[in-house]
């Protein structure tokens, strides 16, 4: 079962780059997979999803491209996070199941793209509030030319436990 890992990241910058969200995704689609930018109230919105999980280099790469991209457009960027949207077992499945029958009976009966994905998007969102929602894990924090891996910092939260456990 070949799972999509989806990223959402949240941009706190100022001003806000409005009306530049297309130039935004168009810019930032020639080095990773990203679906949409979006402005809201909390800042600029960004949608990843990936065909694997992204490595940490990735990952630093995606936020300083972020920092340029904001800074080009004259936006100073405060702080940013990068989530990484996790579901759980049954969900995953459940959500493999829908895309795999969608797709089937949409090819059968011709259907456009931009339908499939709206069934798509429909009934994964009814199955998540019965199964359940992806939740949004932090994997990465980023200001300003400094970065914050979660996942580094708690393995070596748990390898100090264990030296201090040790002696």
């Amino acid at each position: 079962m070949a799972e999509q890992t989806k990223y959402l990241l949240q941009v706190q910058c100022e001003p806000l780059p409005l009306g530049q969200e297309d130039a935004i995704t168009r810019e930032l689609s020639q080095h990773f997979p990203v679906k949409q930018c979006r402005i809201n109230r909390a800042g600029l919105i960004i949608e990843l999803e990936s065909a694997h999980p992204l490595a940490y280099g990735a990952l630093k790469d995606l936020a300083d491209l972020i920092e340029r991209a904001m800074s080009q457009r004259g936006a100073q960027l405060h702080s940013g996070v990068i989530n990484q949207e996790v579901l759980n077992p049954i969900g995953s499945a459940v959500n493999h199941v829908i895309n795999t029958l969608v797709n089937t009976v949409a090819k059968a009966l011709g259907c456009p793209e931009t339908r499939r994905l709206a069934v798509i998007n429909l009934l994964e969102r009814f199955t998540g509030k019965v199964i359940g929602q992806a939740k949004p894990v932090p994997v990465m924090y980023f200001h300003w030319g400094t970065s914050i891996d979660l996942m580094l910092t708690r393995k070596l939260a748990r390898a100090s436990q264990a030296g201090l456990a040790a002696n």
